[in-house]
């Protein structure tokens, strides 16, 4: 990260984007920091009133990394100024707390106690952490999904030998704490495929203190996650994880910039002079570029420099989300599900993470060979929820939030959905704060036609 006042780094991403302009088109309605940034710019243009460092401050942590801007280097950029300030003047303890879904669910069982089983639980948890007054409260389980736990695998569906593979379940936060059924459901399908699943020691993935500039925190979740799953890779395992949050985060975020490191350039060959770019995300292509020109640009990029840029790639190169892990074995699904065969309409939604990872819509082409014929596609691909992860919760981002989220639901409600099916459990709290619909994770689904 380079030495500079994040102030300065702010400003600099303000005229970068001014200067492209792209953005104030494309990324309105969507996006919380795009408009305000371009908003602050016009007044400097016109009134000649640059943003004062509150301001600035305030733009940055609009970003809730949702992956729909173009530009990942100032994506990259924004999370930079974002941990610059923590490390300078602080974080708040209440978004300390809130950015641990542990230790979160562990108050709120306690909130629970304290508060005579709800009767006052909601208005004295939404006062400690400052949740907006209207925000739903999500429903914290009591029996939390389990880790450090194998699910050996049977043989309902015969799976051809080459093809059985070692699953290490990556659960998400969400999942284990708030959905527990997810979790379970993935577990019940990939054991009905014959895959023998491990679920490892997990902490948070870490894409929550990530947004809030928590970078000591980050590092120590990314370390201890890695010292789990690194081992696990080695041993044959792939990582499955059924939020796509997650996988992008440890496919995407965690690599960011470890591909130009000089270990990793030295076993591709580089030398002195070139540096080596891949065509792709996963892919053994490459070209070659000048170095003199290219190496400062493409070392931007890097968010976890401390962490070996080698083990960041092979973690990488062997995560999956659940959907795309799936889709190779659709022909031992069943088809035709009576589940399946009522009179519900399904509207898929492919959440921002998921989008961003370029996988195709898996989940469709999975829940239409088992037998969802009314299941429609979201057709549009620049729409957010709004929700943020923990963001939404907040009583200064609940309003932007909604606002976000309504235009998403705008566009659903021509559809004429009885279900909306979404793999995001963030999207899920989400569309259940602002719709009646009902919400489902598409594992949910799957696992009840293997009944």
């Amino acid at each position: 990260m380079r030495p500079v006042a994040p102030e300065q780094l702010v400003r600099g991403i303000i005229e970068e984007c001014a200067d492209c302009d792209i953005c104030r088109f494309l990324m309105d309605g969507v996006c919380y920091f795009f408009p305000a940034l371009y908003r602050l710019w016009d007044r400097e243009m016109t009134e000649g009133i640059p943003a004062n460092a509150r301001e600035l401050r305030n733009l940055v942590e609009l970003c809730h990394f949702c992956a729909l801007c173009p530009c990942e280097p100032v994506r990259n950029r924004i999370l930079q100024a974002k941990i610059l300030f923590v490390e300078r003047d602080g974080l708040d303890p209440r978004n300390r707390i809130m950015e641990d879904m542990a230790l979160t669910a562990r108050l709120f069982r306690i909130l629970r106690v304290f508060t005579n089983k709800c009767k006052r639980y909601d208005s004295f948890a939404k006062k400690i952490l400052r949740i907006h007054n209207t925000r739903l409260l999500p429903h914290w389980s009591a029996c939390p999904f389990p880790t450090e736990v194998t699910f050996p695998g049977f043989e309902n569906f015969s799976v051809k030998a080459e093809r059985r593979r070692k699953v290490a379940y990556f659960t998400g936060c969400t999942g284990r704490y708030i959905f527990p059924e997810v979790p379970y459901s993935v577990v019940k399908i990939l054991n009905s495929l014959g895959y023998d699943v491990l679920v490892p020691k997990q902490l948070c993935c870490g894409m929550p203190a990530l947004l809030e500039g928590d970078i000591q925190r980050v590092q120590s979740w990314i370390s201890q996650n890695m010292e789990h799953l690194i081992p696990l890779v080695h041993a044959g395992y792939d990582i499955v994880c059924s939020c796509p949050t997650c996988s992008f985060m440890l496919r995407y975020v965690i690599p960011s910039g470890a591909m130009y490191h000089s270990e990793v350039q030295e076993k591709i060959r580089s030398n002195t002079e070139e540096l080596m770019v891949p065509l792709t995300r996963r892919t053994n292509r490459f070209i070659s570029v000048k170095r003199s020109l290219y190496e400062k640009i493409m070392g931007e990029d890097e968010l976890f420099p401390d962490i070996p840029a080698s083990e960041r790639l092979l973690l990488a190169n062997h995560v999956f989300d659940l959907g795309e892990f799936l889709l190779p074995s659709v022909d031992f699904l069943p088809s035709g599900c009576t589940v399946s065969a009522s009179n519900h309409r399904f509207v898929y939604f492919a959440p921002c993470h998921q989008r961003e990872q370029k996988i195709g819509r898996p989940y469709v082409r999975l829940l239409q060979h088992m037998g969802f014929e009314k299941l429609q596609e979201f057709p549009d691909t620049m729409y957010c929820c709004g929700q943020g992860g923990i963001m939404g919760f907040k009583s200064h981002y609940h309003e932007i939030s909604t606002r976000i989220g309504m235009r998403l639901v705008e566009k659903i409600k021509p559809l004429n959905p009885d279900i909306i099916v979404t793999e995001c459990l963030s999207c899920a709290i989400q569309l259940s704060q602002l719709t009646s619909y009902r919400v489902i994770h598409p594992a949910l689904l799957i696992a009840a036609c293997l009944e």
